[in-house]
């Protein structure tokens, strides 16, 4: 009966009428209310409604009113995926590429990783790039690293500022140049992601493309190591022991401000 209804809908009423049952499958899954979500994105789905395949996907792979299943979550993903939605696309990839719910086929995941990441998905750019810089499924290409890093930063995507920083530094892919990678780390830095933090106290630490700062050094770390606690207890550890390496070449005053700066420009704690 649903599905006639929602047939009669769109002869009556058009896509309007679909869009308004998808919106309110949205709205349901905010509110934490996952059977209702879940019985409009199937209706919606079984009509060929392709956001609605999606979230399916996505509700079977984290088991949300449903028994996680991630066979069932590549099914969903793959009819969304084939109708040119990026984020299933981009979901098939990460299916393929870690066997779950399917046989683990990186050749597979980088074809999916490429349409996704043609139509500008920024998560599919970086993980791209990663798969050139690494040479998983594809020949390494430190080039073509560079170019799909470039375009997910371009897009703000943390992650791939970072990447692309440290090809900047290192002079892999790219030519070297400290102060591009200066920059795309700061970019990263400004969102707060600690990797990008440790790379700036790094730079500092060594005075490598700017002059030696052991203040700044000790800043940039404690802010790494501030936002490593929440993802990565062990990285965060990593950090502060170079901060405390730091701290022994460091006068209290010097070491009282660095923990000012800290404070004071944590992005994360505005």
């Amino acid at each position: 009966m649903r599905l006639i209804a929602l047939f009669l809908a769109a002869m009556l009423f058009g896509a309007p009428a679909l869009a308004s049952e998808y919106d309110s499958a949205l709205g349901a899954y905010k509110r934490g209310d996952y059977n209702t979500a879940l019985r409009i994105y199937l209706a919606l789905a079984a009509e060929g409604q392709a956001l609605a395949q999606y979230n399916l996907g996505v509700m079977y792979a984290r088991g949300e009113a449903v028994t996680q299943n991630f066979a069932e979550a590549f099914k969903w993903y793959e009819k969304a995926a084939n109708q040119g939605n990026a984020e299933a696309q981009f979901s098939l990839a990460i299916l393929l590429s870690t066997g779950r719910g399917v046989a683990k086929d990186e050749a597979k995941a980088v074809t999916w990783l490429r349409k996704a990441a043609d139509q500008g998905d920024p998560g599919a750019q970086n993980s791209l790039a990663i798969v050139y810089d690494t040479g998983r499924g594809v020949p390494q290409d430190p080039g073509e690293a560079a170019k799909w890093f470039r375009q997910a930063a371009n897009l703000g995507f943390a992650a791939a500022q970072n990447r692309l920083g440290a090809m900047y530094e290192k002079g892999r892919g790219v030519k070297q140049d400290y102060a591009e990678a200066m920059r795309l780390y700061r970019s990263a830095a400004a969102k707060g992601f600690p990797e990008a933090e440790e790379n700036i106290g790094g730079l500092y630490s060594t005075g490598e493309g700017v002059k030696k700062d052991l203040v700044q050094a000790y800043r940039w770390y404690q802010l790494a190591s501030r936002h490593y606690l929440a993802i990565d207890v062990k990285a965060a550890r990593q950090v502060e022991k170079k901060s405390e390496t730091l701290a022994r070449a460091m006068t209290k005053d010097q070491i009282a401000e660095a923990n000012r700066l800290a404070r004071q420009s944590d992005p994360l704690a505005r």
